[in-house]
């Protein structure tokens, strides 16, 4: 993730307030500070959104991918999306399932009303019936990107710190399962050195999930508990 910008002077200041605020200013850098503001969008939300409009009922709308295409072209007008988030007080990965959630009821209706009748009370309950299923996919595919975000923010610092190879035991002990024995067999290491590696890397993502939560608006008393939802979600997308 990009620095927050050095003008911005609140010590809770984000990449996204700092963005905001650049957006905002009417001057040169606006356009450019609007286009990271998508793009940041788009890397963070594009495959939960589309995981949630492949649940259930909203499968008829048509391809996840044009649905999300649509969505951004329609309803994301940051700045103005963000700040209206802002405003709301409300988490941003709510914000956007909402927003999702509006968008599929209206392009249900746009739908009806392009056949020339008016939008069906079930079809538009449908959705509702859908919500649990698609709240689910959503939430778990949110986790997987941001647990990602983590991961490459942990391995940048390992590298700054010039430890490149911790990322690579932690990717063998936690996503391929080799105890701390076989790596240090296959690394020419110790098995403390491993251990100690593969904490390194993990402490590291837990505190850059800290750090991203707070960006999307999670208070501080509830950071903890947002974490351990993260990697709650993050281990029941990959048992799925």
């Amino acid at each position: 993730m990009p620095a927050p910008a050095d003008h911005f002077p609140s010590t809770h200041a984000t990449w996204i307030d700092a963005q905001l605020t650049i957006a905002e200013g009417g001057h040169a850098p606006a356009d450019a500070a609007r286009q990271a503001l998508r793009t940041h969008l788009m890397g963070r939300y594009y495959e939960a959104l589309q995981a949630y409009v492949s649940t259930g009922s909203l499968v008829s709308l048509g391809e996840p991918a044009e649905i999300v295409g649509e969505f951004f072209a329609r309803a994301v007008d940051a700045p103005e999306f963000l700040r209206r988030w802002r405003e709301s007080g409300m988490p941003l990965r709510r914000w956007m399932m909402n927003a999702i959630a509006f968008h599929c009821r209206g392009a249900i209706r746009d739908r009806d009303r392009s056949a020339g009748r008016r939008a069906e009370i079930e079809d538009l309950d449908s959705v509702a019936a859908a919500a649990n299923d698609a709240s689910r996919a959503f939430d778990r595919a949110w986790a997987v990107a941001l647990a990602g975000e983590a991961f490459g923010i942990a391995q940048a610092d390992a590298d700054s710190r010039g430890r490149p190879d911790d990322a690579t035991v932690f990717r063998m002990h936690a996503v391929d399962g080799l105890t701390h024995r076989q790596i240090a067999q296959q690394l020419g290491i110790t098995e403390a050195q491993s251990a100690h590696a593969a904490k390194r890397v993990s402490d590291r993502m837990r505190q850059a999930v800290r750090d991203l939560l707070r960006e999307e608006g999670v208070p501080a008393a509830g950071l903890e508990a947002a974490v351990a939802e993260v990697l709650a979600l993050v281990e029941e997308s990959s048992d799925g």
